[in-house]
């Protein structure tokens, strides 16, 4: 049984928003009727056009798809929601505002219902992780925190590319992640390029990766442990 769905992105270059994922998040959610959207990792436009975007998007109900940041008492409707779906945007501004609004642990909490599924693309699959260490967003604000939500136990690396900009004398993503995996030797970190993602089981510990396109790595004990291939499935300790 599937737990979480993290996607390393929203959109494809030249394809309309949600297109390449829309499918995938509205099979994962089909049995879902109270879904809660978490619209807090927007910077440079409203909620309110967020909440719009996905629901043209995914073509869902507005009835099951509900932003938070338009309900009354948001921590009731945590508790009673059966799925949770987090858009992306800056990690940092998206565990802050989570929160601010004491809705963080109220998530957190929800993920040990057997019955409750939680979805969340770039800072949303970055928070579904252990932490949000291994985001690639600017700290413009500073939450209470790192820790992420838990869903998967391992760490996630959204927007991942091996690719090195020309003249540049900053690190790679591959640099910036080998990185993290020596200072935290026990940590795994699953790497997921543009148009792919991971489904992951209801114990954290086990997800099968998918790609449209490009293989996706995982980084372990300061090195790339494995490549992972289209449908391949992998399981940490």
């Amino acid at each position: 049984m599937y737990k979480s769905l993290l996607l390393s992105n929203s959109s494809m270059p030249g394809t309309p928003y949600l297109e390449w994922c829309r499918d995938i998040l509205n099979d994962f959610l089909k049995s879902k009727k109270n879904i809660i959207f978490i619209p807090y990792a927007a910077v440079r436009f409203s909620f309110d056009e967020y909440e719009n975007m996905v629901l043209k998007g995914l073509s869902i109900d507005k009835k099951r798809f509900r932003s938070i940041h338009a309900l009354k008492e948001k921590i009731k409707e945590i508790k009673n929601c059966d799925a949770v779906v987090t858009g992306g945007g800056n990690t940092f501004v998206l565990k802050k505002r989570l929160e601010d609004e004491n809705l963080f642990n109220e998530i957190k909490a929800k993920i040990k219902d057997p019955d409750f599924l939680y979805s969340g693309w770039s800072a949303g699959a970055n928070l579904g992780g252990l932490s949000i260490k291994t985001t690639n967003d600017m700290p413009i604000v500073q939450p209470l925190d790192f820790n992420g939500l838990g869903s998967a136990h391992f760490q996630i690396n959204p927007h991942y590319t091996d690719k090195a900009l020309e003249n540049h004398g900053g690190e790679s993503r591959d640099d910036r992640l080998t990185e993290f995996s020596i200072v935290n030797p026990n940590v795994f970190c699953a790497a997921i390029p543009e148009g792919s993602g991971l489904f992951v089981e209801t114990n954290g510990k086990k997800a099968r990766y998918f790609s449209i396109e490009k293989p996706g790595k995982i980084f372990h004990q300061g090195q790339i442990q494995r490549s992972l291939k289209n449908g391949e499935i992998f399981e940490i300790p």
